[in-house]
């Protein structure tokens, strides 16, 4: 993995800082197998103060608060997914913006910072998100004659662009709201919600959250950390959370402030880290992301955002083989007296039943890596599997009926 940071360009020379930090924690809490990368993208005139707290605070609150028994914690693919709320990745952004407000006190009244964080444990990768910065992996396409990375989103921009954002953000807000564009705001444009979708040209003016009748505060995003005017507006700092099962076909994984996608679509960035891929150069990927998206930004703009970008390539060593075993088992538990053809063919319907429900991540069974000469798109292939398994135990004496004990459970 690698990460470059840019300063924007702002004519006629002025000062200006570098508002956007970043940072990757191996080992993360002290945690083994686990690794958090994260992109702060400071904003106002004292967001690179707000984003470089944030981007300090990350790792050592996160760990603090998995030591409390009451926060429950993400892990890998053989755990249970909690509900956001009760976890610690969840809370250490309200504990990160709390301690912001309270260390930097008015200087945070406008000023904030985005968080996109990606945080692996194991071949797990679960990414929390407060306001308009990017994640996104790049995965090999299950089709053979492809040799494209399909796009996976990691995260969704929480922007006004999105219904459900205007809507939370009506719900939440303690004064009255309203969602207008620069041009909407001067009497230059009608006045509408039905701002389309995000692109190129609706970001030279997009929509922001305002106090009704009044020009603060005024942002383009929904969710971040600082921003104690925005606050009142229903601007949270409480994440999105998104979890996903990583495995050999997830070659990559980047993550940019909105300095590199203010341009350069997802496919395109996808494209530049895939590239690079050959030669397993992440910096080399960083540095081509950073400039082409440097060069957009003097192609449509008079300046240019900071712009950041972290790629970090992946060698998937977990084949979920251990996983599907310890499901097959608790199918197993179930149904395991089944000493009759009757009970037998029940038992084979109850566990295509079960199998169904453990359809997940590219239509893959938990099957299907035991019996992998099997054509799985074809049902038919698993009952047939499942059928011999059992006939044997049923059929069978006593012996026999343990030798299809042990059929079944190396089928699932």
């Amino acid at each position: 993995m690698a990460y470059i940071s840019q300063e924007g360009f702002y004519p006629p020379p002025k000062e200006h800082v570098n508002q956007d930090r970043c940072g990757v924690w191996t080992a993360m809490g002290g945690q083994e197998d686990s690794l958090l990368m994260g992109v702060f993208d400071g904003h106002g005139t004292h967001g690179h103060h707000v984003s470089e707290k944030a981007r300090n605070l990350i790792e050592p609150v996160m760990a603090h608060l998995a030591r409390d028994k009451d926060n429950k914690a993400y892990g890998d693919a053989s755990a249970s997914i909690p509900k956001p709320a009760e976890t610690a990745y969840f809370k250490a952004f309200d504990h990160i913006h709390k301690r912001t407000m309270r260390d930097l006190t008015t200087k945070c009244n406008f000023s904030g910072t985005t968080a996109i964080t990606a945080l692996l444990c194991k071949d797990m990768l679960h990414v929390a998100n407060v306001g308009d910065s990017r994640a996104i992996m790049g995965k090999q396409s299950m089709n053979e004659e492809k040799t494209d990375w399909d796009v996976v989103e990691l995260s969704h921009d929480q922007t006004c662009f999105r219904d459900d954002e205007r809507e939370r953000v009506r719900k939440d807000a303690r004064v009255g709201v309203e969602f207008l564009t620069v041009g909407m705001k001067s009497g230059e444009t009608p006045v509408t919600e039905d701002f389309g979708e995000e692109s190129i040209e609706a970001a030279a003016d997009p929509p922001r959250v305002y106090m009704k009748d009044q020009n603060i505060a005024g942002t383009a995003f929904t969710r971040s950390l600082g921003d104690a005017v925005a606050k009142e507006t229903g601007v949270i700092a409480d994440p999105e959370i998104y979890s996903f099962q990583l495995d050999k076909m997830c070659k990559c994984i980047m993550i940019c402030s909105d300095g590199v996608s203010e341009f350069l679509t997802n496919e395109h960035i996808m494209a530049v880290c895939k590239h690079f891929d050959a030669t397993k150069d992440p910096h080399g990927a960083c540095a081509e992301l950073v400039d082409q998206a440097f060069e957009c930004w003097l192609q449509y703009d008079e300046k240019s955002d900071d712009i950041t970008a972290i790629v970090a390539y992946l060698e998937c060593p977990y084949e979920h083989k251990n996983l599907a075993k310890s499901k097959w088992k608790k199918v197993q538990k179930n149904f395991t007296n089944c000493k009759t053809f009757s009970k037998a063919k029940q038992f084979r319907e109850l566990v295509l039943e079960k199998l169904k429900e453990m359809k997940k991540y590219d239509k893959d069974l938990a099957v299907k890596d035991l019996y992998p000469e099997h054509d799985w798109a074809d049902q038919s292939k698993l009952t047939q599997v499942l059928g011999q398994a059992i006939d044997y135990g049923a059929e069978g004496g006593e012996g026999d009926g343990a030798a299809g004990g042990d059929a079944a459970e190396g089928g699932a």
